[in-house]
Protein backbone atom coordinates (compact mmCIF):
# COMPACT_ATOMS: atom_id res chain seq x y z
CA UNK A 1 0.00 0.00 0.00
CA UNK A 2 2.83 2.37 0.91
CA UNK A 3 4.04 1.68 -3.00
CA UNK A 4 0.65 3.31 -3.92
CA UNK A 5 0.96 6.28 -2.39
CA UNK A 6 4.21 6.91 -3.22
CA UNK A 7 3.52 7.30 -7.29
CA UNK A 8 2.54 10.47 -8.00
CA UNK A 9 5.74 11.65 -6.33
CA UNK A 10 7.90 9.30 -7.93
CA UNK A 11 6.31 9.65 -11.34
CA UNK A 12 6.77 14.01 -11.06
CA UNK A 13 10.55 13.18 -9.90
CA UNK A 14 10.74 10.39 -13.07
CA UNK A 15 9.18 13.34 -15.20
CA UNK A 16 12.45 15.81 -14.78
CA UNK A 17 14.59 13.22 -16.05
CA UNK A 18 12.64 11.04 -18.75
CA UNK A 19 11.04 12.84 -21.06
CA UNK A 20 8.42 10.16 -22.27
CA UNK A 21 7.09 10.03 -18.45
CA UNK A 22 6.79 14.16 -18.99
CA UNK A 23 5.47 13.52 -22.03
CA UNK A 24 2.85 11.28 -20.50
CA UNK A 25 1.83 13.51 -17.37
CA UNK A 26 1.37 16.39 -20.05
CA UNK A 27 -0.97 14.34 -22.20
CA UNK A 28 -2.68 13.31 -19.31
CA UNK A 29 -3.45 16.28 -17.48
CA UNK A 30 -4.29 18.24 -21.41
CA UNK A 31 -6.61 15.37 -21.58
CA UNK A 32 -8.32 16.20 -18.32
CA UNK A 33 -8.00 19.88 -18.46
CA UNK A 34 -10.19 19.67 -22.14
CA UNK A 35 -12.60 17.41 -20.61
CA UNK A 36 -13.39 19.53 -17.40
CA UNK A 37 -13.71 22.91 -19.60
CA UNK A 38 -14.86 21.29 -22.35
CA UNK A 39 -12.18 22.58 -24.62
CA UNK A 40 -11.54 20.23 -27.99
CA UNK A 41 -9.23 22.23 -29.32
CA UNK A 42 -6.66 21.07 -26.54
CA UNK A 43 -7.60 17.44 -27.64
CA UNK A 44 -4.76 18.39 -30.31
CA UNK A 45 -2.09 19.39 -27.81
CA UNK A 46 -3.37 15.94 -26.18
CA UNK A 47 -2.71 14.20 -28.97
CA UNK A 48 0.66 15.73 -29.55
CA UNK A 49 1.96 15.04 -25.89
CA UNK A 50 0.46 11.03 -26.17
CA UNK A 51 2.23 10.57 -29.64
CA UNK A 52 5.28 11.81 -28.36
CA UNK A 53 5.12 9.74 -25.35
CA UNK A 54 4.28 7.31 -27.31
CA UNK A 55 7.28 7.90 -29.94
CA UNK A 56 9.71 8.29 -27.29
CA UNK A 57 8.42 5.10 -24.99
CA UNK A 58 9.16 3.02 -27.90
CA UNK A 59 12.97 4.18 -28.77
CA UNK A 60 13.56 3.32 -24.63
CA UNK A 61 13.20 -0.24 -25.53
CA UNK A 62 16.78 -0.95 -27.32
CA UNK A 63 17.92 0.48 -23.55
CA UNK A 64 18.88 -2.00 -20.90
CA UNK A 65 15.80 -2.63 -18.43
CA UNK A 66 17.79 -1.81 -16.07
CA UNK A 67 17.68 1.54 -16.45
CA UNK A 68 14.04 2.12 -18.29
CA UNK A 69 12.48 -0.71 -15.75
CA UNK A 70 10.55 2.54 -13.49
CA UNK A 71 10.23 4.95 -16.52
CA UNK A 72 8.35 2.40 -18.62
CA UNK A 73 6.13 1.38 -16.14
CA UNK A 74 5.36 5.19 -14.93
CA UNK A 75 4.81 5.79 -18.81
CA UNK A 76 2.82 2.64 -19.04
CA UNK A 77 0.66 3.55 -16.43
CA UNK A 78 0.07 7.23 -17.01
CA UNK A 79 -0.52 6.66 -20.79
CA UNK A 80 -4.32 4.36 -20.52
CA UNK A 81 -5.96 7.13 -18.91
CA UNK A 82 -5.60 9.46 -21.75
CA UNK A 83 -8.75 7.90 -23.28
CA UNK A 84 -10.52 9.45 -26.08
CA UNK A 85 -13.91 9.17 -26.47
CA UNK A 86 -14.77 9.26 -30.13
Amino acid sequence: MAFATNLPARFVRLSQCVDYVRYSMCALVTFYIGKLAKLSSIDILTHQYRGLALRRLRASTSLPPSETAEPVFAASFLLPWVAYDR
